[in-house]
């Protein structure tokens, strides 16, 4: 397929194959992370062997490096977010005609897998077809939600700050036997329905909107507290502008809070929808590609 020819969907479905690609290689975990069979002084060993590599292949091709890499976390079956993404990024661009590549979040310390839009550090130019693909937490999705997916492990993100950006320039990457996706299959069918269910879920993806969306509900249930004092004013005794004020607070408050009590339950069902339930030893499904 061309470079151009891509969608969403097809991102989206390149990403989670991708990820259950990555996590039946790293079979130990991330020593980061709870579930990890090693402990966290353990990936000291592996990233001195990252090093070692790096100064025997000095001279070498960006895609050596990488497939050296690659054989130095196959050989020890764990590691953290960068070599996760660093695994997810080798099988894609060698299975795939796609662009992609591995940014590290400097504010967050953290690295991840850009399908789409890159060589891009402006994630405000990242167009609606790109795709962000995070292994280390088995998570793939439209880079739109990426404040959403990233907040509740690294807390609240009002802006990206990309230290690095990683690609092996598409002439160097050997193009045999790439795969090819198959128009009609299960996984298509699932990963349309996901779009289409996130699409529901807009109105939670950019956090930098909140302060003003929050100051207009309050606005709006002030007006509206104000109103009904107005109707009911034959009825109140006294202080008349207390009782307005208390009665607006009183809406604000609730507006407000119904409104945060949904964006978080929406937020985690998005959440759910592109997280891949990874089994270990389970067999990765073969009719969403051909050879």
């Amino acid at each position: 397929m061309n470079l151009d020819n891509y969608t969403l969907e097809d991102y989206l479905l390149i990403a989670k194959i991708a990820i259950e690609y990555t996590k039946s290689i790293i079979t130990f975990g991330s020593p980061n992370r709870n579930d990890s069979k090693v402990n966290s002084s353990a990936i000291l060993a592996l990233r001195s062997e990252f090093n070692k590599y790096d100064k025997l292949n000095k001279n070498k091709s960006s895609f050596e490096k990488l497939n050296s890499k690659v054989e130095v976390i196959s050989k020890y079956k764990f590691g953290n977010c960068y070599e996760h993404t660093i695994l997810a990024y080798y099988y894609i661009i060698r299975n795939f005609n796609v662009r992609a590549c591995t940014i590290d979040l400097a504010n967050i310390d953290h690295s991840v897998l850009l399908i789409g839009s890159i060589g891009c550090t402006d994630f405000h130019k990242w167009d609606d077809s790109t795709v962000v693909c995070d292994p280390w937490d088995s998570k793939y999705y439209p880079a739109r939600y990426a404040f959403i997916f990233l907040k509740p492990t690294f807390g609240f993100i009002m802006n990206f700050a990309i230290n690095k950006v990683h690609r092996v320039p598409q002439n160097k990457i050997p193009k045999n036997n790439l795969r090819v996706l198959v128009i009609d299959s299960d996984e298509r069918t699932e990963i349309k329905n996901k779009i289409l269910l996130s699409r529901s879920y807009d109105f939670v993806g950019n956090y930098k909107n909140y302060p003003a969306k929050y100051f207009a509900l309050f606005v709006i249930s002030s007006t509206i507290g104000c109103s009904i004092c107005s109707i009911v004013k034959g009825k109140l005794e006294s202080n008349l502008s207390i009782n307005t004020l208390l009665l607006s607070l009183f809406f604000a408050f609730g507006y407000i809070v119904s409104s945060l009590v949904h964006n978080e339950i929406k937020t985690k069902e998005l959440m759910s929808t592109f997280t891949v339930e990874y089994q270990q030893n389970s067999a990765m499904k073969p009719n969403c590609f051909l050879k």
